[in-house]
């Protein structure tokens, strides 16, 4: 009877002890691929904070979050609206990986259109794995162009919405939730150097304007000076 149990217990232990193994190096492979996962984001946010300090040029900042971000999700096509005017409209101003069509047809974005304007609208990261079953795309440009997953990340300033970044993959189910919060630090990086250049931008035309105000004040004394 002893030799029966243990026939049957070791062959029962040995089925545990290998689901057990299974499930460990499972487990270890999982978490030594969100680590690689994590450790791509943070190298994404750093390479855009340097961007984003060693220049305040809006085009430089916005290509290099394009680029960055775009490589450490595996995704082929990226676009960033920024707003325009008080109404809540955003305008088009970098993109890569879609048609100069499609580019052309999306170069404004009203609140609540499609999802990005549902981005919009709401502030929130919004993913739709198909595109094609997704009830709020309602826009068929990213079906045309052969994209299936989206990704839309508001930019935000103090509470105030800057712009959009939208990213696509020809994929179904290519953006996963835990990457919303690495969207959500990105949009919010972006956010900030995209509002620091706009603020240069303005400091910059200010001098030009007051140093053209000096330099005709000057003259306009000189002037009066000579003339008495």
């Amino acid at each position: 009877f002893g030799l029966l149990v243990l026939g049957l217990v070791g062959p029962v232990l040995s089925w545990l002890s290998l689901s057990w193994a299974i499930r460990t190096a499972e487990a270890y492979f999982n978490s030594e691929a969100q680590l690689a996962d994590r450790n791509a984001e943070l190298a994404a946010l750093n390479a855009l904070g340097l961007a984003a300090s060693s220049s305040l040029d809006m085009d430089n900042t916005m290509a290099t979050a394009l680029q960055q971000t775009m490589k450490t999700l595996g995704v082929t096509a990226g676009m960033l609206f920024l707003r325009e005017n008080n109404d809540g409209g955003l305008r088009l101003e970098a993109y890569r990986g879609i048609s100069v069509d499609m580019a052309r047809k999306e170069s404004r974005l009203s609140p609540g259109h499609c999802l990005c304007g549902q981005a919009v609208k709401t502030r929130q990261v919004l993913l739709a794995d198909d595109v094609s079953e997704d009830r709020r795309c309602t826009s068929n440009l990213c079906i045309c162009e052969g994209f299936r997953s989206v990704a839309c990340a508001p930019l935000e300033v103090k509470g105030q919405l800057v712009g959009l970044l939208q990213l696509a993959s020809p994929d179904v189910g290519h953006f996963t939730e835990s990457q919303k919060d690495f969207l959500t630090a990105i949009a919010r990086q972006l956010g900030v150097s995209v509002e620091n250049a706009r603020l240069y931008d303005e400091v910059r035309v200010f001098n030009v304007e007051l140093e053209k105000k000096i330099n005709q004040r000057t003259r306009e004394l000189e002037s009066a000076r000579w003339a008495l």
